[in-house]
């Protein structure tokens, strides 16, 4: 039975104190109540451990790294954790959103209806909880398989309301059944943060893994709340070195070539055009340059 199922759920926290009190308020009122949460902080400066520390529950694990190891790394201690407790299915969450108390069930419910092997609800802007984030989403191969977002920047007139299958979406929620992780392996602790789950997908994508969306359920996003936004300098960085990273590990030899140098184009057009200034065309060439290293 669905309530008999056991979900380890992990988040990866750094300076995450302006966003846990809703987050926890969400979390801590599932009606799905048997999980484990494993949060993993990876060495926050701000009073989010001290946040943590006032919630009593059992099934809490604050994990508390010395070392801000990255996204990808943090969401494998909470996996593997989660399968070493013989949880059924592994929900990877951001602490940047607002959720129903059915979530968990709603997403379990879902894995079993569709009999599939990946599951993620809709995703709203937080700020406008009208407009779409995420409906799920699919590869493009004329984009270099850049992972696409279905309905990103609509207003839900309810045109993504039938559940379907899907080939990506972000790990902002998405739940995992635990032989997921012996199929395509955990996440790519090389990517740091960003292209992790892009990476995670496309393994699953290429392995013909079942993932659907489903919109009987749904959460709101603070998109950007805990990195900056796109437009910060540490998300240019990472977005562009690990870019690199994911076409040269993914595509095959003819493409990888093609799509290296389509990037490398864009990033001078963004110059030429005024997108970027100097300094941010500085930092996507060294970035660039950094992808080749990993």
């Amino acid at each position: 039975m669905v309530r008999d199922t056991k979900v380890g759920v992990v988040t990866v926290t750094y300076n995450s104190s302006n966003v846990m009190d809703e987050f926890m308020d969400s979390m801590l009122k599932q009606t799905h109540e048997n999980y484990i949460f494993y949060i993993i902080d990876n060495a926050s400066a701000d009073d989010t451990l001290s946040k943590l520390s006032k919630y009593d529950d059992s099934r809490i694990v604050v994990v508390a790294n010395k070392d801000n190891v990255g996204v990808a790394a943090g969401n494998n201690q909470g996996i593997k954790a989660s399968l070493e407790n013989d949880c059924d299915h592994v929900l990877l969450i951001n602490n940047d959103t607002v959720f129903e108390p059915e979530l968990i069930e709603k997403l379990v419910e879902g894995l079993d209806e569709y009999q599939c092997d990946i599951i993620v609800p809709k995703i709203m802007f937080h700020d406008n909880p009208q407009m779409i984030w995420c409906a799920g989403g699919w590869f493009n191969p004329l984009r270099a398989w850049a992972g696409v977002h279905y309905g990103n920047g609509e207003t839900d007139m309810e045109q993504y309301d039938t559940a379907r299958k899907i080939t990506y979406s972000p790990t902002c929620c998405m739940l995992i059944r635990k032989n997921v992780f012996d199929t395509v392996g955990y996440m790519d602790e090389k990517y740091f943060c960003y292209f992790d789950d892009t990476d995670f997908c496309f393994r699953a994508f290429k392995k013909h893994l079942r993932m659907f969306y489903t919109p009987q359920t749904k959460l709101l996003h603070k998109e950007g709340s805990l990195t900056g936004g796109v437009e910060s300098l540490f998300s240019i960085r990472q977005s562009a070195k690990n870019k690199v990273y994911f076409i040269r590990k993914n595509l095959n030899l003819i493409e990888k070539p093609i799509w290296l140098f389509l990037y490398e184009l864009e990033l001078i057009l963004r110059l030429i055009d005024r997108r970027d200034n100097f300094k941010v065309f500085n930092l996507r060439q060294q970035s660039f340059r950094a992808g080749f290293k990993i």
